[in-house]
């Protein structure tokens, strides 16, 4: 189901991305020739997965998913700048070879910086990195293929298949050009208030910025998201003692009663478990398919819920599949462990009953229960010491009693059968028995002693099981998310209770496990893949632009796209999981390609005579068509994970819409923002340069570049010698 998913996502991303690119260039060649860039990007991604190992699976088909957008983006730019040039009136030959040259190092460095984003998140350590690491590559992979392509394949088709671009416009077309009029008309009018009064501008973009943040509070973290899966389990546990009968009548009462939800198809009922506990029984429930019902997953496992809310004697709860194999998925784990079990078991219990108050949990139990009924035999050591009696010996004859054991083997037509032998069944009845019961003498063999001399027995209640961790008695409390729960706020309420109302006793410890510490290591790793994203990109936009404090400019785009995904996901009451987690990453890659675009275009101007103004307004006019693309591409091809089109695709829309959210925000900051900010930093830097390089000249940073500001010392012209005039005489 997840894999149909996505492929249905990428089916539907490429079809509206095409769309966005018809729609800006309003041709249908040029529209061919920069989609050819998906098919041949994909195909050579398959390829280098292939060779790396990689399968067709939810993460890899997921990586290609969100590279829909991004593989396009290069090949958007040339096309859009070689259509630009023919506009112009150049020849197609020629509008592509300056087309692609003059957009060149902006592609290699938009590219170059999407890898350096996800090219950290293939090597992450642990089990999410282990999750991350094909989603990463994959990036990698179609990327570098993405690139090829934009510099090779769609300059030459433009060349040769371009075709001119003065047509007749159909009406779709007709009416989009007079919007993208309109649009530039505005958009220039805004960049002359811009440049003129880049400090309103910088006030006004962080005062956006700070709004959006003031919403993170309202985001919870968690590690997955709500189980979206048509299935769900419910489990069971019967008072200690309860056979296996009456597990099986309530596993029917039980069945019965999810039989009355219309969107249950089939329902799988066990009575006992693997662990001859007769008293505990689960339910695997399978739903209808989406189309055929109205509710989601997870409002069926809360109408499930309140079905069973008369049956507390049964503890019945209503749990995910685990999604690493079978069984009961428990968001919250918590170990509770020590040496006194009896004290564990008090505490425990208080322990439960403050976590039943969190709002964010549900279902609160417990592995650990005592109250089995059991009949023990206690022995006195003294007097077995008398009669010559081996504590080993008796519990061993007391085991074959009850259990029996292998005394040989049995072989048949050439098989080996075990023979197992044990006492009858009215004298398995330790408690019956326990008068006519003997163990053996070690010191005459022949004269075993009876158990009533040795000891005494009686019934008492025990627990139901006892489990060890790391040579200590445990009880494990396990618990569900309410609706709308999340693991973070979850634990991060449990540890304040744990450390301040409810310490712990001297001598017992608590570990949280399992989703928790899932999602500690993932909030590790995000903020490592972040680091270092943020130092890559750095280092490939300064080693391409060959200065420390351009990059500056182009990295300012990143703030405003985080808080704007954080913005969109509390505005739709989303969390912050895996999913959204990668999609911040990705934000970091994409909204520093529009940067790009803008920076590297003024910075062209400048290096050709212009002044910084006049370079930053011709850019954001240039540039303001391939933005838009670039941004809308991405978006359309995200848009079909925000929506949660397909079964088990509602766990992915937190990654869409934070991608789109962060899109949003980051593309108008980028048209505004970052030229008001470029001019400060590119004078702060020419300020720099004249402090701290003497022979600067102001004089030739239109003239010969960038870079060329440093004035050389000429050498002196040589000066021919004075010749000496022949003196008379002889000659040496």
């Amino acid at each position: 189901i997840n894999v149909e998913d996505v492929r249905e996502s990428i089916i539907i991303g490429i079809v509206l991305a095409v769309l966005v690119v018809y729609l800006f260039l309003g041709n249908a060649r040029s529209t061919i020739i920069t989609g050819l860039a998906l098919p041949n990007s994909l195909l050579g991604a398959f390829i280098l997965m292939l060779a790396m190992g990689f399968t067709i699976n939810v993460i890899t088909l997921l990586a290609l998913s969100l590279s829909i957008g991004l593989l396009v983006d290069d090949a958007i730019v040339v096309r859009e700048n070689i259509f630009r040039k023919m506009e112009e009136g150049e020849h197609p030959v020629k509008a592509a070879e300056t087309g692609t040259t003059e957009v060149l190092l902006a592609v290699i460095a938009t590219t170059a910086t999407v890898i350096a984003v996800f090219l950290p998140v293939g090597f992450l350590s642990g089990m999410v990195g282990q999750f991350l690491r094909q989603l990463g590559l994959t990036v990698v992979f179609a990327m570098i293929i993405s690139l090829f392509d934009a510099i090779t394949v769609a300059p030459m088709l433009s060349a040769y298949f371009g075709g001119h671009v003065h047509q007749k416009p159909n009406w779709l077309i007709r009416n989009f050009n007079k919007f993208q009029d309109w649009l530039e008309a505005t958009y220039a009018k805004i960049m002359k208030f811009t440049l003129r009064r880049p400090l309103v501008t910088v006030g006004i973009s962080v005062a956006v910025m700070l709004g959006n943040c003031a919403s993170c509070g309202a985001v919870k973290k968690t590690f997955l998201p709500p189980n979206t899966q048509p299935e769900f389990l419910v489990s069971f546990e019967m008072p200690p003692g309860t056979s296996l009968e009456g597990t099986r009548k309530m596993a029917e009462e039980i069945e019965t009663r999810l039989r009355k939800l219309p969107e249950v198809h089939l329902i799988a009922s066990v009575a006992g478990t693997y662990t001859a506990l007769a008293n505990k029984g689960e339910l695997g429930v399978v739903l209808v398919n989406r189309k055929w019902r109205k509710r989601e997953t997870w409002q069926l496992k809360d109408a499930a819920r309140d079905m069973f809310k008369d049956l507390a004697y049964a503890k019945v709860s209503v749990n995910d599949y685990s999604a690493v194999g079978g069984g009961v998925q428990y968001p919250l784990n918590l170990n509770v462990s020590g040496e006194n079990l009896d004290e564990l078991d008090k505490y425990s219990q208080l322990v439960m009953a403050e976590l039943r108050n969190i709002k964010d949990l549900s279902d609160i139990s417990a592995d650990f229960q005592t109250g089995k009924p059991e009949f023990q035999v206690q022995l006195d050591p003294e007097r077995m010491q008398q009669v010559g009696v081996g504590p080993s010996a008796a519990g061993n004859e007391l085991r074959l009693h009850v259990a029996g054991g292998i005394v040989g083997k049995f072989y048949e037509n050439g098989l080996e059968y075990d023979i197992r032998m044990r006492l009858k069944e009215n004298q398995r009845d330790l408690k019956g028995a326990f008068s006519q019961s003997y163990v053996p003498n070690l010191s005459q063999p022949s004269r075993p002693i009876p158990l009533g001399i040795l000891g005494k027995g009686e019934v008492k209640s025990g627990p139901s099981n006892i489990s060890r961790q790391d040579r200590a008695r445990v009880i494990k409390i396990h618990g569900n998310l309410a609706p709308g729960g999340a693991i973070g706020n979850a634990v991060y309420e449990a540890r304040k209770i744990l450390e301040t109302k409810l310490k712990p006793p001297p001598g017992v410890r608590y570990i949280f496990w399992g989703q928790a510490e899932d999602l500690k290591e993932l909030m590790e790793n995000i903020v490592l893949s972040f680091g270092l994203a943020l130092l890559f990109i750095y280092l490939v936009l300064a080693s391409l632009y060959e200065s420390f404090i351009t990059p500056i400019t182009i990295i300012f785009a990143i703030p405003p796209a985080i808080s704007g995904a954080f913005a969109s996901l509390a505005l739709f009451r989303e969390q912050l999981n895996i999913f959204s987690m990668i999609g911040l990453i990705m934000l970091m890659g994409l909204v520093t390609k529009n940067s790009i675009l803008l920076v590297d275009y003024a910075l062209q101007r400048v290096r050709k005579g212009m002044s910084l103004n006049d370079a930053i307004f011709e850019a954001g006019k240039a540039r303001l068509r391939p933005i838009l693309m670039t941004s809308f591409a991405m978006i359309a091809g995200t848009l079909p994970l925000a929506l949660g089109l397909g079964e088990a695709a509602k766990q992915r829309t937190a990654m869409g819409i934070a991608i789109i959210g962060g899109l949003v925000v980051s593309t108008i900051m980028t048209l505004f923002f970052v030229p008001a900010v470029f001019g400060g930093i590119d004078r702060f830097r020419e300020w720099i340069e004249k402090r701290f390089r003497p022979d600067y000249d102001m004089s030739l940073v239109g003239e010969h570049g960038d870079d060329a500001h440093i004035t050389m010392p000429q050498a002196p012209e040589p000066v021919a010698a004075p010749v000496a005039k022949p003196k008379k005489g002889k000659s040496k």
